[in-house]
């Protein structure tokens, strides 16, 4: 299990990179479309998890890391 202080420093470590901030802006230009169900600050934050816990970087293992390897409660936080 990934501790949720480690999750925290992990997601810190992206909001002041600002790396979610603009892809979001890239994948929708002016506020348009909808929502995505992950959003790519998650995102980043599963992949630089899924890095340093796994032995691969692959999808079957980013979706380890937010359906298994977190607590309820950090999953709630990231959305």
């Amino acid at each position: 299990m990934i501790t949720g202080a480690e999750v925290e420093r992990t997601r810190e470590v992206v909001r002041r990179s600002g790396i979610g901030g603009d892809l979001e802006d890239l994948l929708r230009p002016v506020g348009q479309g909808r929502k995505r169900r992950l959003s790519a600050e998650a995102f980043f934050v599963a992949l630089l998890l899924t890095v340093k816990h796994k032995k691969a970087l692959t999808l079957v293992n980013v979706h380890a890391v937010l359906t298994r390897d977190i607590s309820v409660s950090q999953q709630v936080e990231l959305g």
